[in-house]
C-alpha cells in the first residue's frame, strides 16, 4: 500500500539515529539524520552553535595589512608618500602639492613668491588708523594702515617717533589741532624736509595739516600741504 508524503504524520526533532530515506542515484537509501546533517562542534566539518562564545569573542585582528596600509596587524600604520613632515610656506613662499585621487598629498614643495611687475590697481583704498589724541610722544606705526589721524593736545608739544625706514614705505599723517582751546605744537624724529626746513604747525583750532612722508630705505622725507578746516 502506498502511502502519501501529505499523509505522514509530522515528524519531532530529528535525532542523530533517526532513519530518513533519500533518494541517491535514482536508488531510495536510508540515511539517518547524523549523516545528512553536520553535528555541532569546533573541529573540521561540524557546524556552530548560535551560541557557541566564538561568535562574540572580540579578538584582535593579526596578520600583515594591506592595501594603502604596512605592516602587521593591530597596528599598522599608513603608507608613506615620500612627502617630508614639515611646514611650507612662508612669507616669501607659496607652497605646492600634489594630491592623488584618495586625495593623499604625494609631494610639497615651496617656489619663490614672486613681486606683481607693473600692476594696474583701480579704486584702492588704504588702510586708516585714528591714533586718536596724542600726548607728549607718540611713535607712529604703520604696520597695519599707511593713513594715521592723530589730534594734539592743547598746550601740549608732541614729539612723533618715526617708523622704522625702509626703501619703498610710505604713509600719510593727518595731523589735528584741539577744535577749542590752547593748541599744540609738533616735531618728528629723523625726518628731512623740503626745503630743509621742518613745518611749522598751524597754530589755529579746529585746523588739520596734511603731512606726506616717503623712506629710501636711509631716512624718512617730508613734506606738509596745511591750514585745513575739518
Amino acid at each position: 500500500m502506498s502511502i502519501r508524503i501529505s499523509n505522514l504524520e509530522a515528524a519531532v526533532l530529528v535525532n542523530d539515529a533517526d532513519l530518513i530515506p533519500i533518494v541517491q542515484d535514482g536508488t531510495t537509501k536510508k540515511a539517518n539524520a547524523d549523516l545528512i546533517r553536520l553535528p555541532f562542534g569546533t573541529s573540521a566539518n561540524t557546524n556552530c552553535e548560535g551560541n557557541d562564545p566564538r561568535l562574540i569573542d572580540p579578538r584582535t585582528p593579526t596578520g600583515p595589512a594591506g592595501g594603502d596600509l604596512t605592516g602587521d596587524y593591530p597596528g599598522p600604520a599608513l603608507t608613506t608618500t615620500g612627502v617630508v613632515a614639515l611646514t611650507y610656506g612662508s612669507t616669501s613662499q607659496i607652497p605646492q602639492f600634489t594630491v592623488d585621487a584618495k586625495g593623499r598629498i604625494t609631494s610639497a614643495t615651496t617656489v619663490p613668491l614672486s613681486p606683481l611687475s607693473n600692476p594696474t590697481i583701480n579704486g584702492y583704498v588704504e588702510g586708516n588708523t585714528n591714533i586718536g589724541t596724542v600726548g607728549a610722544s607718540q611713535t607712529l606705526s604703520i604696520s597695519s594702515s599707511t593713513v594715521l589721524t592723530a589730534e594734539l593736545t592743547a598746550g601740549t608739544a608732541t614729539t612723533f617717533t618715526m617708523p622704522t625706514v625702509g626703501a619703498g614705505k610710505a604713509f600719510t599723517l593727518y595731523l589735528k589741532q584741539p577744535a577749542s582751546g590752547a593748541v599744540g605744537s609738533a616735531t618728528f624724529t629723523n625726518v628731512k624736509w623740503q626745503n630743509g626746513v621742518a613745518p611749522l604747525i598751524t597754530q589755529l583750532n579746529g585746523r588739520l595739516d596734511i603731512l606726506p612722508f616717503v623712506s629710501d630705505g636711509v631716512n624718512w622725507y617730508g613734506s606738509s600741504v596745511q591750514n585745513f578746516e575739518y
